[in-house]
Parts: structure tokens; C-alpha cells; sequence
């Protein structure tokens, strides 16, 4: 995986923390109980992309009339890029949802 992966990654989970917190703070809610709906998107959107769901498109492929065999050694070879991808996000997302009920459960006692 390259460095504007992980950049990519970064951005979103920041962008989706920001949110949360502007959320929490609007709807005067804690913000341990918006964590939750977070990692289950995060954890949703991993599962997607480690389904093969979200095909990347090739930045080699210009047209639409490329060799089709080109374009599904491609596939190929991204497949493992793309499951260790959303795997990634998928743990993210069992960590935000996991800190939420841990930090909710602590906060009762």
C-alpha cells in the first residue's frame, strides 16, 4: 500500500471525528455515544471494500476499449491491496465501536 492510502485513511477518519464531535456538541450528547454509529460506518465501509464491492479503476487504463485482459490482470493484482484495505478499516471500525461501549460501560459504574 502506498503513502496516499494511509493519507487518504487519515483524512477520512480525522473528517469523521471532527463530525462527531460537532454532532455530539450539537445534539448535547456525549461524545462516547456517537463513537458507536462512527465505527460501525467505518467497519461497514471495510466490509464493502474487502467484499470487492468497490472496484478500483486504474490510473494505466485511460479508455473504455482497453484490453480486457490487461484490465483483469489488474484487478488481480490490486485484490490483496484492496482486502488488506478494508480488513484495516474494518478493524478501525471494531476499535471505535469496542472504546465506546468500554468507555459507556465505565462511565455507569
Amino acid at each position: 500500500m502506498s503513502f496516499g492510502f494511509w493519507k487518504k485513511i487519515l483524512v477520512i477518519l480525522l473528517t469523521l471525528c471532527t463530525l462527531g464531535f460537532l454532532l455530539a456538541a450539537y445534539l448535547h450528547v456525549r461524545f462516547v455515544d456517537v463513537l458507536f454509529p462512527e465505527g460501525l460506518l467505518i467497519f461497514a465501509v471495510g466490509a464493502y471494500v474487502a467484499a470487492g464491492m468497490g472496484n478500483p479503476r486504474s490510473v494505466d487504463i485511460r479508455t473504455t476499449t482497453a484490453d480486457p485482459e490487461y484490465y483483469r490482470e489488474y484487478l488481480e493484482d490490486q485484490r490483496p491491496k484492496q482486502v488488506s484495505g478494508g480488513v484495516i478499516l474494518m478493524l478501525i471500525g471494531a476499535i471505535l465501536m469496542i472504546l465506546s461501549v468500554v468507555i459507556g460501560l465505565s462511565s455507569i459504574a
